[in-house]
């Protein structure tokens, strides 16, 4: 039998009978310890009131960027006050910043030193 023949009896059962249904068990990993983030006090209200002013003139987009960036910002900054570690759930900026450490210096073309493809 060669490979074609083997690929049409297996389109021809998946027509007539469908996909078999194999259930799969539903394993939901812990949930990652998150420091409390302690409340600004008035003082440092009072210091980035200007950037408050800034970002309420701001479109809903990039709003909901700045508030997630220092939200990020502010869950490690408690994780460095406590004894938590910080989980990543986005590694994109990691690896954004990371590759262009890991290449040769060069111009035109770089081959990487590492792989952090995975």
């Amino acid at each position: 039998m060669n490979l074609r023949t083997i690929v049409v009896i297996a389109c021809l059962y998946v027509s007539f009978f469908g996909l078999p249904n194999i259930e799969l068990p539903n394993v939901q990993p812990p949930a990652p310890e998150k420091p409390d983030v302690r409340e600004p006090t008035a003082e440092l209200r009072d210091a980035v009131q200007d950037v408050a002013d800034i970002c309420e003139k701001m479109d809903a987009f990039d709003r909901l960027v700045w508030m997630s960036t220092w939200e990020d910002c502010s869950t490690i900054v408690a994780g460095e006050d406590e004894d938590v570690s910080v989980v990543f759930e986005n590694t994109l900026g990691l690896r954004l910043l990371l590759t262009p450490l890991l290449m040769w210096p060069g111009s035109g073309s770089q081959t990487p030193v590492a792989s952090i493809a995975g």
